[in-house]
């Protein structure tokens, strides 16, 4: 049971984020950025709320990261209805260091936001089952 409430928790904080973010007039890199890795820390963190085991722990850390990379996908796809709303907001922080511009592929983008999550999560998991041993 406790697990169940811990996914929902997940999924429900994924939720919030959406909806912060629709909801939000004004996006810059730096929010953007706050958007997607708040979620993902906190999603990782939950894990060490779960019970786990060494059987199946990778089936049970891809079920938990599941609404992660479901709201990673989504983000993705808002974000790129937005991109010159963001991009617009975003040209206050270039300098002669650093350019903005939208060249990125979006697809790279998502790959590596997906790898990073599902990384984060693997990383905690191993944590939280190297300490619960002990």
């Amino acid at each position: 049971m406790k697990n169940k409430i811990i996914i929902l928790m997940s999924t429900i904080v994924q939720i919030i984020f959406v909806v912060f973010f629709m909801m939000t007039e004004s996006m810059d890199v730096i929010r953007l950025l706050i958007y997607m890795l708040s979620p993902m820390l906190l999603s990782a963190l939950l894990i060490f709320f779960i019970e786990l085991n060494r059987e199946k722990i990778y089936m049970k850390l891809f079920i938990y990261a599941l609404p992660n990379i479901i709201f990673s996908i989504i983000m993705t796809v808002f974000v790129q209805a937005r991109i010159d709303e963001i991009l617009k907001e975003s040209l206050k922080y270039q300098s002669a260091n650093l350019e903005i511009s939208a060249n990125n592929s979006p697809y790279t983008s998502l790959l590596l936001i997906l790898v990073v999550s599902i990384g984060l999560h693997y990383v905690v998991g191993q944590a939280k089952l190297s300490l619960s041993r002990k």
